[in-house]
């Protein structure tokens, strides 16, 4: 008799359940934020130490084909697979139309994986939805003004831009779909913006994809503009790796033309 009334008293209520469920309710719900924000930092902790290998990638070719840049398709696949191919499986060569501009440096940085930025959720691949595998290591996206160029053009490589985070694998050499301010535009990104947007209408987010804060969207050109605040990953012509905040029009005339096109004088 004594041991179960001992078993009774030793036994959890169901008030006393109940507190203890809530308690871990609120715990959770106290931890849970911190968590997303410490798995978001470590996305571009990721990111930035894959460019940085880019980087040293990228120099390691230099070093060995007369400081001279590879000339880059616009397109995003890595193997011989999808629509209007041979879907033989086999790595496509650099200059192949549907190339990458990352298979030029394959000998040098071997893990493809380490051209997927594990923050990025979409790619330019937008009319071929059902291949999105074809693209999954294709996210960053490479200046099209340094294409084919001399490291001995640059005579200030540190201010301008290799590759970065960005919707496009290939950032065509106008300024309407670099991240930059485009005075000629009064906007960013303006392809993306406007004539993609219907399409993409998240295109300013996967530029901007790390630690983004969406802020509401506007009005403009009859579209709904969307409007944020995050960082853009960017690998320099020096090497160099460092994050362009940005995501709206407004933070976004900090970003100069200088950065991309190596022909705008310096001052």
């Amino acid at each position: 008799m004594m041991l179960a009334h001992h078993r009774r008293q030793a036994a959890f209520t169901l008030v006393e359940l109940l507190v203890v469920i809530s308690i871990i309710a609120l715990l959770v719900a106290i931890l849970l934020p911190a968590l997303g924000k410490a798995r978001e930092q470590a996305k571009t902790v990721v990111c930035s130490a894959q460019l940085k290998g880019i980087g040293l990638g990228v120099t390691a070719y230099l070093a060995e084909n007369e400081d001279r840049l590879p000339y880059a398709p616009n397109h995003g696949r890595w193997d011989d697979l999808g629509p209007g191919s041979g879907n033989s499986g086999e790595q496509l060569a650099p200059d192949h139309g549907y190339a990458y501009w990352g298979i030029a440096y394959s000998d040098y940085i071997q893990d493809r994986k380490a051209f997927s930025c594990p923050a990025s959720k979409h790619v330019d691949d937008w009319y071929e939805h059902d291949f999105y595998y074809l693209y999954e290591n294709s996210t960053y996206g490479l200046n099209g003004y340094v294409d084919g160029s001399r490291l001995a053009d640059f005579r200030h490589p540190h201010e301008v831009i290799f590759c970065q985070d960005h919707v496009e694998q290939l950032v065509d050499n106008v300024d309407h779909d670099h991240v930059c301010f485009s005075p000629s535009q009064n906007i960013d990104i303006y392809q993306w913006r406007f004539d993609y947007a219907s399409h993409w209408p998240d295109a300013v987010q996967e530029c901007f994809r790390h630690n983004w804060t969406e802020r509401p969207r506007v009005a403009m050109g009859g579209f709904q503009m969307q409007q944020g605040y995050g960082y853009c990953n960017t690998l320099w012509m020096d090497a160099h790796v460092s994050a362009i905040p940005g995501g709206n029009t407004e933070d976004s005339k900090d970003i100069l033309q200088k950065w991309f096109d190596p022909s705008i004088p310096r001052h």
